[in-house]
């Protein structure tokens, strides 16, 4: 019975510790930058952070905190929306402004090179607002904890992280 009641406490504890986004999570988030890299750490009082970022012309840079609980073999997490740090450069940059005396082809070109930037921050904007609404938040899914892999729900898989943190 004893052994029964402190499973739990064990889970948790075998759940602390980095573990390594796999290409594998980022397909599965939809986020496919170039040379993506990232970790979750859970900490053994019961918080997480996530750091991820990558990219080359259009970057991404997320940070996030947040408290975690585990129960029955099951995270539940809880994130404040203010512990979310999110940033997506669209890899476009602002077209510069033209002189007085500037052509038709000139403007026509400039207003190509605007509408491509503003179309590109509307899809950053839009791509931040998900990351921030809803990628991180789990309730009650599933955890299959092994010596090298971490298992959320059905498309999570986190890899243990070797050497020092």
């Amino acid at each position: 019975m004893t052994l029964f009641c402190l499973l739990p406490s064990v889970q948790a504890q075998s759940i602390v510790g980095k573990w390594k986004c796999s290409k594998e999570y980022f397909k599965s988030m939809d986020l496919l930058f170039y040379g993506m890299k990232g970790y979750y750490k859970f900490n053994k009082d019961g918080t997480f952070y996530v750091k991820i970022n990558g990219g080359s012309t259009q970057n991404i840079y997320i940070k996030i905190s947040g408290t975690y609980n585990i129960a029955d073999n099951r995270i539940t997490t809880n994130i404040v929306p203010g512990d979310i740090y999110c940033y997506v450069n669209s890899g476009q940059y602002s077209p510069d402004i033209l002189d007085s005396d500037a052509g038709g082809l000139e403007r026509m070109n400039r207003d190509r090179q605007e509408y491509a930037y503003e179309q590109g921050e509307f899809r950053s904007n839009v791509l931040t607002e998900d990351i921030k609404n809803t990628m991180w938040e789990w309730k009650n899914e599933p955890l299959t904890i092994t010596k090298k892999e971490l298992k959320i729900g059905e498309n999570i898989r986190l890899k243990k992280k070797r050497g020092l943190f």
